[in-house]
């Protein structure tokens, strides 16, 4: 229920470009965007953007995979791109805007930093109950250099949403590259760590 619609996502981009300026914000990151915009609002409302913009909470439609080193502008694009011919436009999962946003020990608190199993991670309860799965590439890093793009992508599998429920939109760079989990990064080292030790059972088990 932590989902933010289409139009406030674009409502945003409107925002942030006249904040900012058109040339400033055609540089800025999700980073930049969750530090200038994002985290105040957590502050200022002590809930996550989405649930501060929509207090009784907003049903997941698409579960948005993507990283925070992309330009927020592309970022958008791509999602506009990916839904352009949908009549009814989708309530968005977009981690960013879900959770409440600050220092490292308040994402962990959320993340379910001591649930080895992942199953208390709010990315995979949001995935279980999302009907499609968005992966937005961008130019500057491969997605499945990341840790949870990973681990996304695998439960997305797991619940049906991949090949016929899933949209890949933005630019295919780094689409020829083989990218082995094992090189995968994450802001939180013991993310890594919970992950890769739950593929690794997984594949044992099976």
């Amino acid at each position: 229920m932590w989902s933010i619609p289409y139009t406030l996502l674009m409502e945003i981009e409107e925002t942030a470009a006249q904040r900012f300026g058109t040339e400033a914000y055609s540089r800025m990151t999700m980073r930049d965007i969750n530090r200038e915009i994002i985290e105040p609002c957590c502050r200022q409302s002590g809930k996550s953007y989405a649930l501060s913009a929509n207090p009784n909470g907003l049903k997941v439609d698409a579960f948005i995979t993507h990283s925070w080193d992309g330009i927020f502008q592309d970022f958008v694009q791509a999602i506009r791109t990916a839904f352009q011919t949908s009549l009814t436009k989708p309530n968005l999962w977009i981690c960013a805007f879900a959770l409440i946003q600050g220092d490292h020990q308040l994402i962990e608190q959320q993340v379910g930093g001591k649930d080895s199993s992942l199953d208390a991670s709010p990315f995979v309860n949001a995935l279980e109950h999302a009907s499609q799965f968005v992966v937005v590439r961008n130019s500057k890093t491969d997605l499945y250099s990341r840790i949870w793009c990973v681990c996304e992508l695998i439960f997305a599998k797991a619940f049906g949403l991949v090949p016929h429920k899933t949209h890949v939109t933005g630019p295919d760079q780094f689409s020829q590259l083989k990218t082995s989990c094992l090189d995968a990064q994450s802001t939180e080292p013991k993310d890594k760590y919970r992950i890769l030790k739950f593929l690794l059972n997984e594949h044992l088990h099976k």
